[in-house]
C-alpha cells in the first residue's frame, strides 16, 4: 500500500472506537451525520427498487447500513480497516441487519468482487485517503453494472471550513500546541474530546476537475451538493458558533446560490456510461 493509504488504515484500526464516538455517536450535529442523510436521499431518488445489491466502500462502523437497510437495501460495507469491520459487525448484530449486509475487510483500489455485479457505489470519506483518484475509479467502473450509481463525497479545496487544515496540521507540531488546542476545545468549546492530528494529510480535491477525470473513467454527474458551509475556517467555526449560537443562520442554502462552491464537502452521484 502506498504512503496515505497505510497511514489511514493502521489510524483507523487504532482509533476506530474513539472516532466512532468523536465524530458520530457524541456528536449528533456534526457534518458527517448530514452528508449521510444526502446520500441516503441520493440512493432513494435514484435506486427506486429496492431489490439491488449496493457496496459501500469505506463503510467504517455501519451507520450509513443500518439507514439503508431501514429502506429495505441491502449489499455489501467494506472497509480497509479491520478494526472498523469489527465496529460494523458488532452493530449489524445488535440492531438486526446483518442477514441484509454483509461486512468485509478489503481494498477499494481492487474489490475482489465480479465485473458488473453491482448496482450501487458508496464512496464517503474515502477518495481523500487514496493516492491518487484513477486507481479507484477504475475499480469502480468494473464492478458496477451499465447505468449503475457512484454515490462519492470528495473535499472541496476551496471549502472555506477546512481551508487551514494543512496550516493547522504543521502548527499542532510545534510543541505545547496540542495542549492549546485541547484547551479550546475541552474548556471552552465543552467537548467531550481532545483535538486530534493525524500522520498524514487527506487530499482535497478541485471539483470541476473531479468531474472532468470521472468523466474520462466512464461517469456522468447526475447530481450533486455542496455542504459544510461555514463563516470561518475551523477551528473559528466552532468558536464563533459557541458564541452566537449555531441556529443564527443556517449557512447550507448557500448550496443554492453561487456560493455554494465555498461548502467544504462536495457530494455527487453519477452513472456509469453504456
Amino acid at each position: 500500500m502506498s504512503d496515505i493509504k497505510s497511514l489511514s488504515a493502521d489510524y483507523f484500526d487504532s482509533k476506530s472506537e474513539e472516532y466512532t464516538n468523536d465524530y458520530y455517536l457524541n456528536q449528533q450535529t456534526h457534518p458527517k451525520w448530514a452528508r449521510q442523510k444526502s446520500i441516503v436521499s441520493f440512493v432513494r431518488k435514484y435506486l427506486q427498487s429496492s431489490n439491488t445489491k449496493i457496496l459501500d466502500i469505506g463503510c467504517g462502523p455501519g451507520l450509513l447500513e443500518e439507514d439503508l437497510s431501514n429502506l429495505s437495501y441491502k449489499g455489501i460495507g467494506m472497509d480497509i480497516s479491520k478494526e472498523m469491520i469489527k465496529l460494523s459487525k458488532q452493530r449489524a448484530q445488535s440492531k438486526g441487519f446483518n442477514e441484509s449486509w454483509e461486512f468485509v475487510c478489503g481494498d477499494c483500489e481492487d474489490t475482489r468482487l465480479e465485473p458488473e455485479s453491482i448496482d450501487c457505489v458508496i464512496a464517503s470519506g474515502v477518495i481523500e485517503y487514496m493516492p491518487e483518484d484513477n486507481k479507484m475509479l477504475e475499480e469502480v467502473n468494473r464492478v458496477l453494472k451499465v447505468e449503475g450509481l457512484f454515490i462519492l463525497n470528495v473535499t472541496n479545496v476551496f471549502g472555506v471550513s477546512t481551508s487551514l487544515n494543512r496550516l493547522s496540521h504543521y502548527l499542532k507540531g510545534i510543541p505545547g500546541v496540542m495542549r492549546l488546542a485541547d484547551f479550546v476545545k475541552i474548556r471552552l468549546l465543552e467537548s467531550n474530546t481532545k483535538a486530534k492530528r493525524l500522520s498524514f494529510i487527506p487530499r482535497k480535491h478541485i471539483p470541476s476537475a473531479f468531474i472532468k477525470n470521472a468523466r474520462r473513467n466512464g461517469f456522468e454527474l447526475l447530481d450533486d451538493v455542496y455542504q459544510g458551509f461555514t463563516l470561518l475556517p475551523a477551528p473559528f467555526d466552532q468558536i464563533f458558533n459557541k458564541l452566537i449560537g449555531r441556529k443564527f443562520i443556517d449557512l447550507e442554502r448557500l448550496n443554492n446560490t453561487p456560493l455554494r462552491v465555498l461548502g467544504a464537502s462536495y457530494l455527487v452521484c453519477l452513472t456509469k456510461k453504456a
